[in-house]
C-alpha cells in the first residue's frame, strides 16, 4: 500500500511541477507580447497627447505659444517613426497613410494663425483616423 502512496505523492508533485513550469512559460509569453506592443502604444499616446494640446491652444487662440510649435515638430518627427513602431516598413498602404499624416502636420506647422491651424488639426486628425480604421 505504501507503494501506492509514493506513487501518487510522485504524480502529484509532477503535475504541480508541470504546472509551474507552464504558468512560467505563460508569463514568459504574456510578458514578450506587452513588451512587444510597448512602443507602438507609448508612440500612439505621445502624438495623441501632443494633438489634444495643440487642439484645446488653437480653441483658446494660443497658437503662438513656442510650446505648440515644439509640439507639432515632435508630432512630425515622431510619424517618421510610425512605420517602424508598427513594422509596416514594407506595406504600401500604411506607408501612403503615413505620408498623408507628415503632409497634414507640415501644412499645420506652416499655418500662419489660429483660425488656419484649427482648420490644418481638423485635417491632421482626418489622417489619424483614416489610418487607426484599418490598422487599429
Amino acid at each position: 500500500m505504501p507503494a501506492e502512496g509514493g506513487r501518487a505523492g510522485a504524480a502529484l508533485t509532477g503535475v504541480l511541477i508541470g504546472l509551474l513550469i507552464g504558468a512560467m512559460l505563460a508569463l514568459s509569453v504574456a510578458n514578450n507580447q506587452r513588451y512587444r506592443n510597448i512602443y507602438p502604444r507609448g508612440l500612439m499616446a505621445v502624438m495623441q497627447a501632443d494633438l489634444d494640446h495643440i487642439a484645446e491652444a488653437a480653441a483658446a487662440n494660443r497658437c503662438e505659444d513656442l510650446a505648440n510649435r515644439e509640439r507639432l515638430t515632435r508630432l512630425l518627427s515622431l510619424s517618421l517613426d510610425s512605420r517602424s513602431a508598427f513594422r509596416a516598413e514594407q506595406n504600401e498602404h500604411f506607408g501612403k497613410l503615413d505620408l498623408a499624416l507628415q503632409q497634414s502636420l507640415q501644412h499645420a506647422i506652416a499655418s500662419p494663425d489660429c483660425s488656419t491651424l484649427a482648420t490644418r488639426l481638423v485635417d491632421v486628425d482626418r489622417q489619424c483616423e483614416a489610418c487607426h480604421r484599418e490598422y487599429r
